[in-house]
């Protein structure tokens, strides 16, 4: 079994079906030959295939793209076994991952039978469907086609296979989720950073501004949509629950030259490397010299690729989000949490560390917390604790918390039905 992540091909699709842009990775491809070359007898004798599987052509995944599309109802597919499923569909495996993780059945000339495809990852952006195939073995191929055929629906408590129990075998999953994720934000421009902003104004008081201490924080609440009516709420709401299975009409073209450079840059050979947008481009920008090179003594890290060199500063931002659940009754307490994250920007020489105070952890009661890798997680149970971690370059997430809030809510509200 793959113990990393590689990609055998990807294909981006747009909304008359038709495939856009497609990459094939010859390298991955040949490990795929060899395994099945290792696997004969079952590629032969239980998938019924003459002959190692090639990838199929762009037509090829367009037609077979169509067919899904027609058998399970939608793009994403029904999910669920229903009346309309049939047997060797993703539908009749009954488990709703299908939705995101799906298979096509390919046919060319020469053949006969149809091909599994699997498995494919699929993500919707705007207008642009994206398939990603990562690289699995064999025999996880045939245990799928299995599953696709037996009798019995959904991953049933004892069951000899289960869906859920072949995908966590599978690592190369979570990387083709990232690449085709990573590659949607190219194609919408939507490769944002958390946002940093340097505020004047005083603290409102909120949970993280008595963890961190006066190391001049400042929470800022997040920009609030401007109401619109009502009906017209309601109307979008009802068209958007109806066309959420369906990919958006948008008129940005396609910049193949962008996705290009990413991929070689990101995932050369079709082994994912560094699907940080960011870093990526800083390093062609800014390249490589002879300064960029750390002293013998310190390992630098994936995450900072290339040392900062002119005005130093640390910035910080906090996004807080207040979640009641008010009921009105004596004998059922109300329940308040709060959760948010921390941004960081760091343009710093070298590499540092840096120290950021949390005081009160133990008073806060929080349930939930999260750290960047670049951080070093401190233990938990001590009232004040310190946590130490080396910046990246950019904006960049630095934890994220979740607590119970000892605070009553400033202003309560219920209603009433009168009959």
């Amino acid at each position: 079994m793959p113990s990393s992540c590689s990609i055998r091909a990807l294909w981006i699709l747009a909304n008359q079906d038709t495939v856009v842009f497609s990459r094939r990775f010859p390298v991955v491809e040949k490990r795929w030959r060899a395994a099945c070359e290792r696997d004969k007898s079952l590629i032969e004798d239980d998938l019924n295939y003459t002959g190692v599987p090639a990838l199929p052509t762009d037509s090829e995944i367009a037609a077979a793209f169509i067919d899904r599309k027609k058998r399970e109802g939608s793009a994403r597919g029904f999910g669920i076994r229903i009346n309309q499923s049939v047997e060797g569909s993703d539908s009749w495996v009954d488990d709703p991952i299908t939705r995101h993780i799906i298979s096509l059945y390919t046919k060319n000339e020469q053949e006969e039978t149809n091909r599994t495809l699997w498995p494919l990852v699929l993500h919707i952006k705007d207008h642009y469907c994206i398939l990603v195939l990562p690289l699995v073995e064999p025999h996880h191929l045939k245990t799928y086609i299995r599953m696709c055929k037996r009798s019995d629906c959904g991953n049933a408590v004892g069951a000899d296979e289960s869906l859920s129990a072949l995908l966590l075998n599978l690592p190369s999953i979570t990387g083709a989720f990232m690449v085709g994720h990573m590659i949607g934000d190219i194609i919408t421009g939507n490769v944002t950073e958390p946002e940093i902003v340097i505020s004047a104004s005083p603290s409102v008081g909120g949970l993280l501004d008595s963890l961190t201490g006066s190391i001049g924080i400042s929470a800022r609440a997040k920009p609030v949509a401007a109401p619109v009516a009502g009906s017209t709420a309601s109307g979008a709401a009802t068209s958007g629950a109806m066309a959420s299975d369906t990919p958006k009409i948008g008129l940005r073209p396609l910049d193949r030259d962008a996705i290009r450079s990413f991929i070689s840059s990101a995932m050369p050979f079709g082994t994912p490397l560094d699907l940080n947008y960011t870093n990526i481009s800083a390093v062609k920008i800014n390249g490589f010299s002879p300064a960029d090179i750390p002293p013998a003594d310190q390992k630098q890290p994936a995450w900072k690729p290339y040392l900062y060199r002119g005005k130093q500063r640390i910035l910080f931002t906090i996004h807080e989000t207040v979640h009641a659940a008010m009921y009105d009754r004596d004998e059922i307490p109300d329940r308040i949490t709060i959760s948010g994250q921390v941004n960081c920007r760091a343009e710093l020489e070298g590499l540092p560390d840096v120290m950021f105070p949390l005081i009160g952890l133990d008073t806060a009661r929080v349930e939930l917390l999260s750290f960047h890798p670049c951080a070093q997680v401190p233990e938990h149970g001590n009232e004040k604790q310190a946590l130490m971690f080396s910046p990246p370059l950019g904006n960049f997430v630095l934890m994220r918390f979740q607590a119970l809030c000892g605070m009553r809510p400033p202003i309560k509200g219920f209603y009433q039905l009168s009959m």
